[in-house]
């Protein structure tokens, strides 16, 4: 970052905290003309070390769960006016029913990512469902990656079970610069990495609706404020470990043209938008953050 194009403004915002801002945001807070504003996306648990003790440094804190600090309470932590709608034409693209992006992660407490190769094993295995997957380190041996990143990779590569099967390895597709290749497929399985605590979730929750494709969710339960009254929907939403259930919910839609899928995306993203809009609830970073914006 550009410190000295920095001090020339009067706002500084960030999405969570990383180790390397800290420096730079002691530094801002003792200005007196910069205002920092932060927003949690990440639930608490999931921030650096002590990161309680440096919201005391930011003017205005938006967070979707309860912080130690004053802070602006909204069901959104990214700056969203409503979920917006990124699709490419249908008829210029080859569907596929279903992907997964996911990096090549471990953790030593209890974690999603086995369920992920899991999944990915079983559809890969399963000739009625056109399925391939995208993510980063499952090429340890990439140009790509410095040599503290491929043995960061390495470890979870060795360390992580179940084994990625050879069916598996043939429908992995590479790594992506963005999302945009799910207007490709019908379904996404947007899995969170952790279940855990009750009520954290990220933008895998709504991001493939931005792109037209169906999202199958596996997470905390959703909060209240995010619940519509829409069946598909909610049979997206089956925040447990069950294959069977992920299997049945694709094969239900294979018979579906790509083009009927997005239809129901579409409608179910605009009557999410519906929902949040009405809703009495404080409920948008947007709104929060815009109202707060014009009083500078």
């Amino acid at each position: 970052i550009d410190e000295n194009y920095i001090f020339d403004n009067i706002l500084f915002f960030s999405l969570d905290i990383d180790k390397k801002d800290i420096k730079l945001i002691k530094k801002l807070s003792k200005i007196k003309n910069i205002k920092l504003i932060l927003a949690v996306g990440e639930h608490p648990l999931y921030q650096i070390k002590n990161f309680e003790s440096y919201l005391k440094y930011f003017d205005h804190i938006f967070s979707t769960y309860k912080v130690n600090s004053k802070y602006h309470k909204t069901i959104n932590s990214f700056i969203f006016k409503e979920i917006p709608s990124f699709e490419v034409s249908y008829s210029n693209i080859h569907s596929q029913d279903a992907t997964i992006i996911c990096s090549n992660l471990h953790s030593f407490v209890k974690s999603n990512y086995p369920f992920r190769k899991h999944l990915i094993n079983v559809l890969s295995s399963i000739d009625q469902i056109n399925f391939q997957w995208y993510g980063k380190g499952w090429n340890i041996f990439s140009d790509k990656y410095n040599l503290r990143t491929k043995i960061r990779y390495f470890k979870s590569f060795l360390l992580s079970f179940p084994k990625l099967n050879n069916n598996a390895l043939n429908k992995y597709k590479g790594e992506i610069k963005d999302k945009t290749i799910l207007n490709n497929y019908k379904f996404n399985l947007s899995i969170e990495n952790y279940s855990w605590p009750k009520g954290w979730f990220t933008e895998k929750f709504y991001e493939p609706l931005i792109y037209g494709c169906l999202p199958i969710y596996i997470g905390p339960q959703i909060p209240s404020e995010y619940k519509i009254n829409n069946k598909s929907y909610n049979d997206l939403i089956i925040n447990k470990n069950d294959s069977h259930k992920i299997l049945n919910l694709i094969l239900k839609y294979k018979d579906y043209k790509i083009k009927e899928t997005r239809n129901l995306a579409a409608k179910i993203r605009k009557e999410f938008n519906l929902t949040i809009k009405n809703s009495n609830f404080n409920t948008n970073l947007y709104r929060s953050l815009k109202k707060i914006l014009e009083s500078y």
